[in-house]
């Protein structure tokens, strides 16, 4: 292991958030300069919780996939192009702009 874990900086989160070394403002904003591969770490971060909200509220499970998936292109092209005021977490974004 490369570093040690008390030696990143934690960032302060809403409760809806899990506690992480890089917040995600910062991940949105290193998207939005065009390092695209840092949306996998949000990806990786939601999708679970994601599609738990998503299938409790569709029953087809194939349907609730594609919803997941569809909110987080739809995230992902609001992230491209720095449309993130930090007013939201995440979450809510990828729920928000999935509708």
């Amino acid at each position: 292991m490369i570093g040690n874990a008390m030696d990143r900086p934690v960032t302060e989160h809403p409760p809806d958030q899990p506690r992480t070394s890089v917040d995600d403002a910062q991940v949105l904003a290193e998207i939005a300069r065009g390092d695209l591969s840092r949306f996998d770490l949000l990806v990786d971060r939601y999708k679970d919780r994601l599609m738990r909200y998503i299938g409790h509220r569709i029953p087809d499970q194939h349907q609730a996939e594609d919803l997941t998936q569809e909110a987080f292109l739809r995230l992902f092209r609001a992230a491209r192009a720095g449309n993130y005021s930090g007013q939201a977490s995440v979450f809510h974004l990828a729920v928000y702009h999935g509708r």
